[in-house]
């Protein structure tokens, strides 16, 4: 891959995900491996301030986040998806981040911690990574700006509060191919806005059979995606 300068290849490399690549550098001649010596350069000056300087290859092996991110006045974490071990977002991970608009996950995260995101309120979408298969309470109870959101096929329980108080929140799709294990109707409680909870149709038929689904009956809508 060719860039013209070093700053073209610095602002494409935002954009790339954790694997080797090779540029040339058409101003110096210079040839560039990007194998993760490189320093992680954050969009975010919040970021910056919370993490110091570290090097690609050092998140990459980062499996906690602590408490570091909480409450903080982060707005974008788009390089959050650099940070391929974490496994597990934590209870309260990103919980009272207010001004947080925009976050890419790791891609093999595959719980979502309790009030891991609750009270993101600037946070109007968000795409969670198909290896999710926990949602844990209150995830993203009031996050008051969050408009849709879409649970991937793997996902198997939804904790309670979920999605409480997400006033704006208007449709929520479930890609799952059997219903979510669900403790009660309060995963939307609050959700004033919403007006269907999408499913296949054959896991729509099946949320008729189980009790809990039942009480969500209303804004059950049979849709299908491509598999």
């Amino acid at each position: 891959m060719s860039f013209r300068t070093r700053e073209e290849y610095e602002e494409a490399k935002r954009t790339w995900y954790p694997a080797p690549h090779v540029a040339y550098i058409q101003e110096t001649g210079d040839w560039i491996s990007f194998i993760g010596s490189d320093d992680l350069i954050f969009e975010d000056e919040a970021l910056t301030k919370i993490m110091g300087n570290v090097k690609l290859r050092d998140v990459n092996k980062l499996q906690q986040l602590g408490n570091r991110f909480r409450k903080s006045d982060i707005s974008t974490f788009n390089e959050f998806r650099y940070f391929s071990c974490i496994l597990k977002l934590e209870d309260n991970a990103f919980e009272g981040c207010a001004n947080l608009q925009h976050i890419v996950l790791p891609e093999y995260l595959y719980i979502i911690g309790h009030h891991a995101f609750s009270h993101c309120v600037s946070l109007e979408k968000l795409d969670l990574p198909p290896t999710v298969e926990i949602i844990g309470d209150s995830a993203f109870s009031g996050c008051s700006s969050l408009k849709s959101i879409t649970i991937p096929y793997q996902v198997k329980s939804i904790g309670t509060y979920a999605f409480s108080k997400c006033t704006a929140l208007e449709e929520i799709d479930i890609k799952t191919y059997m219903p979510p294990y669900i403790h009660d109707a309060t995963i939307i409680e609050g959700c004033s806005s919403l007006r269907s909870i999408n499913m296949y149709p054959s896991v729509v038929e099946k949320c008729k059979a189980d009790h809990t689904w039942q009480k969500l009956s209303h804004l059950l809508k049979p849709k299908e995606w491509r598999r």
